[in-house]
């Protein structure tokens, strides 16, 4: 009796039609396609998606809102197809045109905003979370227009990218823009213009200023300019970038001076707020450069990044006083010195620092004595990243002897993470310093210098070849130079020949 009933059940059962229930109903659970749809990286499939039925486009809007994004221009294009207004969460202007140098468009579109924003503007406002613009040499849209006209209150981050000549509008109003409520992120990248020729205060500040005022709770601030902006309003601000662009005066050619007492009322205003720093200088070194003294004092300061370390002068404020709980520092000399004449002006000792990125270059002079100063004022690393790029001055340094105890230097820390890359700044020499297999002594060098490191089974090390004729002789030498160092988590090297 008991087979038969077990019989008689497995024969009610169809399996077909079971199956293709069981497949519905994991198509139309919305946590199984939340999976699904997360997967999608391309927005028309996002689309195509939301076609199929109430269920799926419900699910797939949410991912298409804050993936998709609408691309508006100046150049004459057709008026954008018709599209949910609600889905209008990321905007992209490009404003610029193709003329070169001189620009022959009519002077109309360069004040306005493209033709084919305007009109769905007022129905996007209130969905918008990001909003990028993008401007060409000159264009002078009216940007100011959009943030006195309408509201904006779910808008989260602004990037505006301009390249700039000429000096601000005098018809700009005076007015406040509407509050910005949960604006967190803003970028302003406001360049000089060709060859560098820009006006003191590029035609975009004000606008700038204003849209800072406007956003009181605002988390992230990266400038990249010649001007200078008044943070007051920006009580909250815990990550600021500011990258001074050095240019010409249009009218007098001559360079625009920086103004030191601008910048430190700009970080004076968010000193009790600012838990990330980052400042850089971009020039293209066309004059000698004065050295820019940094002082100040960041109670909350986690992390503090300095660009073009031969151009901001950190020596006395880098202290365990000044800077209580910074954790984190980023050294570049890269650009024009190396790394003893950036320590050297180095002299208070900070032992709450346990992650230090150096990017430097060798030269072969020598300074191990002021490099070996940095396990002396930093004791506490753990996680340290080197990004060196060698270059041979001949009759200076033909043994690497220095570059070889600049690496015994950083031998003393105790680290849980390395990363060290050492790459060649300019092409194999030629002649006796060929000879002298020039590019296996670099190796040799680093390697014989690192093989007391006490954090050597932690650290990953790189050799990186920029030219074809780079290489490396497979001598009894070298392979001594890679057996001291065997405990080393990772060697490896890119760009080179072996023979």
């Amino acid at each position: 009796m008991e087979a038969t009933m077990a019989t008689t059940k497995v024969e009610n059962i169809d399996l077909i039609g079971d199956l293709d229930k069981l497949r519905m109903r994991a198509l139309m659970n919305p946590f199984i396609l939340d999976k699904v749809f997360s997967a999608l990286k391309d927005t028309s499939s996002l689309k195509a998606s939301r076609l199929v039925c109430t269920t799926w486009s419900d699910v797939a809007t949410g991912y298409l809102g804050r993936r998709g994004s609408l691309l508006f221009s100046s150049k004459p294009t057709k008026e954008l197809a018709s599209f949910d207004h609600q889905l209008a969460k990321n905007v992209t202007l490009y404003m610029k045109c193709c003329c070169y140098e001189v620009c022959a468009c009519s002077s109309n579109i360069h004040l306005a905003l493209p033709t084919n924003f305007e009109p769905v503007l007022p129905k996007i406002c209130g969905s918008l979370k990001t909003i990028q613009f993008i401007v060409g040499i000159g264009f002078k849209p009216r940007l100011h227009d959009m943030w006195l006209d309408y509201q904006f209150p779910n808008l989260t981050r602004i990037s505006i990218f301009a390249s700039q000549i000429g000096s601000e509008e005098d018809d700009i109003k005076l007015d406040k823009f509407h509050p910005l409520p949960n604006l967190k992120i803003i970028s302003f990248r406001i360049l000089p213009g060709y060859k560098m020729f820009s006006s003191t205060k590029a035609g975009l500040s004000l606008i700038c200023q204003k849209l800072l005022n406007a956003a009181t709770n605002l988390d992230e601030l990266s400038l990249q300019t010649n001007f200078y902006l008044d943070l007051n309003k920006c009580r909250k601000l815990k990550k600021f970038g500011f990258e001074y662009q050095e240019s010409r005066d249009v009218f007098t050619r001559d360079v625009v001076q920086f103004d030191h007492f601008e910048m430190d009322r700009m970080l004076k205003s968010c000193r009790n707020s600012l838990e990330r720093l980052s400042l850089n200088y971009s020039t293209r070194r066309w004059h000698a450069i004065e050295y820019i003294k940094l002082n100040f004092d960041f109670p909350n300061l986690t992390e503090l990044k300095i660009g073009a370390s031969d151009v901001f002068k950190v020596d006395d404020c880098l202290n365990i006083i000044d800077l209580p709980n910074l954790t984190h520092l980023f050294l570049d000399t890269s650009d024009s010195t190396d790394l003893p004449d950036i320590v050297g002006t180095l002299h208070l000792p900070h032992d709450g620092i346990t992650s230090l990125h150096v990017v430097t270059i060798h030269d072969g002079e020598v300074g191990e004595e002021d490099v070996a100063k940095l396990g002396k004022l930093y004791p506490s690393v753990t996680q340290f990243k080197l990004d060196l790029s060698v270059e041979f001055i001949p009759h200076l340094d033909e043994n690497f002897d220095s570059l070889k105890k600049m690496f015994e230097s950083f031998g003393q820390w105790g680290l849980t993470s390395g990363q060290i890359s050492v790459r060649h700044a300019l092409p194999p020499v030629i002649g006796r310093y060929r000879e002298r297999e020039f590019d296996s002594d670099i190796v040799f060098a680093v390697l014989e210098g690192m093989k007391e490191w006490k954090g050597l089974s932690n650290t990953c090390l790189d050799f990186l070849g920029d030219y074809d004729n780079i290489s490396f002789k497979l001598s009894d030498r070298l392979r001594n130079a890679v057996e001291s160092c065997s405990a080393i988590r990772n060697l490896a090297t890119r760009g080179y020949s072996w023979y």
